[in-house]
Formats: C-alpha cells, structure tokens, sequence
C-alpha cells in the first residue's frame, strides 16, 4: 500500500514517524487495490496513528473522517485496537477500553459490528462479539458514527500485554484480518 497522506493539526503533539530515513506525520493514510473478500471492495484505505488521539480531538477528526468517506464513496471499514490483558493495566489512564470477555490460555480476538451483515462476518471470521464493555477514543467515535450512519463497519479488538509491542497479539490480529485481505 502506498501512503497517500496523513493529519497534521496544531492541538496535536508534535510527532513524527520515522521511515526509511523519512519523516511521517503521526497519523498516516496508505491506499491500495490489494485482493479483498468483501463483496464491492476495489480499494483498501488504511489510517494508522502511532498515538493515541486527544479525547477533545476525536469527534473532529471522526466526522471529517466520515465526510471525507462520503465523498469518496467509502462504504465499509475494519477498525483494529487492543485491550490489556485481564488483569492488566495499560497506563492509558482512564482511556483503557473496559472488556469483558471471556479470558482463555490463548490470545483473545472480539468484535463489534455496526449492522447485521457485519456482525455475520465476523461470526464467519470465527471471532465472538464483544458481548459487554466500554471502548473510548477513535475506536468508538469511529463505531458510533459508522452505526448512526448504517455503515458497514467492525471492530476487531485483540487481547495484548500492554508493557510492550506484542507480538504475539499481532499475529493473532494479523490471521483475522488475512480473511477480508488476503494479501496484505
């Protein structure tokens, strides 16, 4: 996927990703026409922030996110986030999604869909609706106005060890998501 663009905005740390010698704002847009197994998708749009945005910022930034949507057509989206390990602190202070699941030997996926249809993806990806929490910040603006607006929309939260990158949680993360985008 190619980076097309990213969000810089005064009320915004100043940050930048580092990439190959070049610097990219912290919240980053790549777009593709990778293989993908949802019907009518021709093109795949990541964003990716390397930090999490200001709770006064969100809803800002998630409506011009769905304007821009609008305007281009986009129907659908797969939002990726992370929850602490039962028993776990993230040091997020107080912005930690509040999961309750079911805590297994193995790394834990949840979703959360938007409509019906999604929530039958998920279902057929093999991964349990988020039966009960809270979720804040981007993940749940984004899932809000999604539903609000009939979109269709998921989430695919997994179970990761919020001391460090999590590896492990990421290869889990990564098979789920190798079922929509087979080739990424």
């Amino acid at each position: 996927m190619e980076f097309v663009g990213g969000l810089v905005d005064e009320r915004l740390p100043a940050l930048a990703m580092i990439n190959q010698g070049v610097p990219l704002p912290p919240i980053r847009a790549y777009a593709g026409k990778p293989q993908c197994t949802i019907e009518g998708c021709d093109q795949v749009i990541l964003l990716m922030s390397e930090m999490v945005v200001p709770e006064s910022l969100v809803h800002k930034i998630v409506w011009a996110l769905f304007e821009w949507s609008k305007e281009h057509q986009v129907l659908a989206g797969v939002v990726v986030d992370a929850f602490a390990k039962a028993g776990m602190k993230s040091g997020m202070e107080g912005v930690d999604p509040v999961v309750e699941y079911e805590d297994t030997d193995e790394i834990d996926v949840v979703g959360i869909g938007c409509n019906e249809t999604v929530r039958k993806m998920l279902k057929e990806m093999d991964i349990p609706l988020l039966e009960s929490g809270v979720i804040r910040g981007m993940n749940a603006g984004i899932l809000s106005e999604a539903s609000r607006r009939g979109l269709g929309t998921m989430s695919i939260m997994v179970e990761a060890d919020p001391r460090w990158p999590d590896a492990r949680a990421a290869a889990a993360l990564i098979e789920r998501l190798n079922t929509l985008l087979p080739s990424i």
